[in-house]
């Protein structure tokens, strides 16, 4: 437990590339504004919690020559400050690498030099004044008579317990993955993992299937995005290591869409990550106008993969074709390397998992998007690349005495909770929606049947968000929590990495990481100093 006098300025739930970005930003600001006494800031006493027990970025995603998404100039700090510390350039110069990394010609790091890149900024912040501690689970939120917030935690290697009083509080809780939902039932079995633990699990998988002592394999991975497409191609290599006595090793790719679609990431675009578009999204007159934006430029991040894996993955479809026509035109023997094979309008209804004393398979009952025809398929192991849901913040908070400021009750639940930005609480957001679609309700939130939601993507439609029935949580364009009901709650409650409805596409990724944790800090001194 904390002394009872020790007060926080500022608790970062998480220490991920959202608060390390913040722990960046305070150190910087703290050598420019503080005083020898140390008294002419306000945020100077301040504590991160972070359940992992070090450091870690996408382990289970770091294969190998696997690159980024983006150039390497939208790290944590250079949109908000070149000369920061803790910017690429900076980290690549302490390594001794600055003219090698120019040399290669490009602005996109693979995804484990990035990660690397993370590690080093997230040891700079500590050794720099920003305190963290690691394995620490946060287990609970109230809020004290004097209207302070208290943190409760829980240690991850022996349940000791622990209470932390703070007057801000700033929520970076990443994502968790998401499961299909006729495959949650099934998601504790070993054979079945998303794909944020696959480097930490495939292999004991291909052991353990290995050890069936089949002919061949069948793995399945489920989704349509860049996680899969790797993952079927990682999967393919370590399969050909595996004797096939008989047929062929097979990894069924498992995707809705009629094909795999290749990620946007044109000049224009990608303007759509620009810090200044968070301005222009945050102030659309309705819900229904970012959510039509958001369908709009979906093709930039959901269900799409780069054009350089998408090449990958065609070069291997069409050389398996080559492979097979050949051994019928020659009457050759048939290739024994891995087939990979793309099911397209698959939609899972059903499944079910391994008998331990009867099928030793998974049995999927997959229907055609289009025809409705049912098949039964049959896997060995099924890899989930089918995204993340960031949702915990709400659980967080609902479950607590801090949840009655935000007029969230333990009966909520997180699909239904959605963000609103706070200058819509004078006119809302319905009658706006009402008056943008003539009083009525769109033709595409009309057609009840028309519309699914697919299981590998984030489920942001507008039909969804267009529902009149949600709870209403409102935020600010500082994305701050702004109470329904204060009550007496003086301590401030930021979010980072969950207001993609409010403050755009961009705010569940790396983009706009170092502007966003500048623009929470100002509007954190500012607050303060009120």
């Amino acid at each position: 437990m904390q002394s009872p006098d020790t007060t926080f300025d500022l608790i970062g739930l998480g220490f991920g590339p959202a608060n390390i970005a913040i722990g960046g930003a305070l150190v910087e600001s703290w050598a420019v504004h503080w005083d020898s006494s140390h008294q002419d800031y306000p945020i100077k006493k301040v504590l991160f919690l972070e359940r992992n027990i070090k450091f870690q970025w996408h382990p289970g995603m770091l294969l190998p020559d696997a690159r980024m998404q983006i150039s390497f100039m939208k790290d944590l700090a250079t949109l908000r400050s070149p000369q920061s510390p803790i910017t690429f350039l900076s980290y690549l110069h302490s390594q001794n690498r600055l003219i090698k990394f120019i040399n290669r010609g490009s602005t996109i790091p693979t995804r484990r030099e990035y990660a690397d890149y993370l590690s080093w900024a997230a040891r700079y912040v500590q050794d720099h004044g920003i305190p963290v501690l690691f394995g620490t689970e946060v287990v609970g939120v109230d809020s004290t008579s004097d209207g302070l917030l208290v943190i409760h935690t829980k240690s991850v290697a022996n349940d000791d317990v622990a209470s932390y009083t703070t007057r801000n509080l700033i929520i970076s809780p990443g994502g968790t993955g998401r499961i299909p939902a006729p495959l949650a039932p099934l998601i504790e079995h070993p054979l079945i993992i998303h794909s944020s633990t696959y480097l930490m699990s495939v292999d004991s998988i291909i052991a353990s299937v290995a050890a069936k002592g089949k002919a061949s394999l069948r793995i399945a991975v489920i989704g349509a995005g860049q996680s899969a497409g790797e993952i079927t191609l990682n999967l393919r290599e370590r399969l050909r290591s595996i004797p096939v006595p008989a047929g062929r090793h097979q990894i069924d790719m498992i995707i809705r869409k009629g094909a795999l679609r290749p990620s946007d990431d044109t000049p224009f675009a990608n303007e759509i990550f620009d810090p200044q578009a968070t301005d222009a999204w945050f102030s659309h007159p309705s819900t229904a106008a970012r959510a039509t934006q958001l369908q709009e430029f979906r093709s930039t991040n959901y269900s799409v993969i780069n054009s350089l894996t998408l090449d990958a993955l065609y070069e291997v479809i069409y050389s398996q074709k080559v492979d097979s026509d050949i051994a019928r035109r020659t009457n050759g023997p048939s290739s024994s390397i891995p087939l990979v094979h793309i099911r397209p309008y698959s939609c899972i209804v059903a499944a079910h998992a391994p008998e331990v004393d009867g099928d030793p398979d998974f049995t999927f009952t997959i229907q055609h998007v289009l025809s409705r025809e049912l098949e039964t398929e049959k896997y060995d192991a099924v890899i989930c690349a089918t995204g993340y849901q960031r949702t915990s913040w709400i659980n967080l908070l609902k479950n607590s005495s801090v949840g009655k400021h935000f007029g969230l009750s333990s009966a909520c639940q997180p699909g239904t909770c959605r963000l609103i930005p706070d200058t819509k609480r004078s006119l809302q957001d319905s009658e706006l929606d009402s008056l943008l679609h003539g009083g009525g309700r769109s033709a595409e939130s009309s057609n009840g049947s028309a519309v699914s939601t697919p299981p590998t993507s984030p489920t942001l439609s507008v039909t969804e968000l267009d529902r009149h029935d949600d709870h209403k949580i409102y935020i600010s364009r500082g994305y701050r929590l702004i109470p329904t009901n204060d009550g007496g709650l003086k301590s401030r409650i930021y979010l980072q990495g969950v207001e993609e409805a409010t403050h755009g596409l961009s705010d569940s990724l790396l983009s706009v990481l170092g502007v966003r944790a500048g623009e929470v800090l100002d509007d954190l001194c500012k607050e303060v100093r009120l």
